[in-house]
């Protein structure tokens, strides 16, 4: 089919800007998903705070033990989640000796990190505590029983995992959206008296007590009241502990 200049001329022009109109979209479409990558490689700074459940945090179980405080020494934390775009996070980091952490309500030094943007599912998270130069988890409560009140340490050794999943606020495992934020906190709360499951009060009664800070106490550990120590073992590789994420 022959054309006059003219229209040549109008066929040209048609045809420019057609590829400038693709150009421009493809333009566009290429920054949209430029800004979207860089998004999900947006650093998000996460921290993490240790605390007793609040049902047990300052009160008495049914088991009369009431849990003070617990400090654990680090070995390795594990950090393992889906996101809905961009890749998977998945790390662990190592601990170097003397490192540790208590359980309070602040975010802990130790505890933080810095993972990119997105939204997050199937949170899967990992404690681990080791004995080098001590025991791996001290825990200080109290048996209270017929009016008194007697101290108790446990030492426990080296645990290979405290597992925890990650819940949103309203306590569901959920997606979370970590989009557009630059620090979020998160609490991993354990139920420590529940460690004492199925520990009754005529073992701890029979306990024998020693000198602990110069306090009678009932001290329980791998060589000491081995059958309380035992039943708590038991007790850590069945619990499942949660990470409230506050978003």
């Amino acid at each position: 089919m022959a054309y006059n200049p003219c229209q040549l001329s109008d066929v040209l022009k048609e045809i420019r800007q057609t590829m400038e109109l693709k150009l421009f979209c493809m333009l566009m479409l290429g920054i949209f998903a430029c800004n979207k990558v860089n998004q999900w490689k947006q650093p998000l700074e996460l921290c993490f705070a240790i605390e007793l459940e609040p049902s047990t945090a300052g009160t008495t179980n049914s088991f009369f033990i009431e849990i003070e405080s617990v400090q654990l020494a680090l070995q390795s934390f594990n950090f393992d989640a889906n996101r809905a775009e961009g890749a998977d996070v998945y790390f662990t980091k190592q601990y170097a000796a003397n490192a540790s952490v208590r359980f309070d309500a602040t975010c802990q030094t130790n505890l933080q990190f810095e993972i990119p943007q997105g939204t997050y599912s199937n949170i899967g998270l990992s404690l681990s505590s080791k004995q080098d130069q001590g025991p791996g988890i001290i825990v200080s409560a109290k048996f209270n029983n017929n009016n008194q009140s007697i101290p108790v340490l446990l030492e426990l050794s080296k645990l290979d995992d405290i597992q925890l999943f990650g819940v949103d606020q309203q306590g569901n495992q959920t997606d979370l959206n970590l989009d557009n934020l630059e620090r979020v906190e998160a609490t991993i709360q354990i139920a420590v008296s529940e460690w004492f499951d199925g520990v009754t009060i005529s073992m701890l009664e029979e306990a024998v007590q020693l000198d602990v800070n110069a306090q009678p106490s009932i001290y329980i550990s791998s060589v000491s009241q081995e059958d309380i120590y035992n039943q708590i073992l038991e007790n850590l590789q069945l619990n499942e502990q949660i990470a409230i994420f506050k978003i």
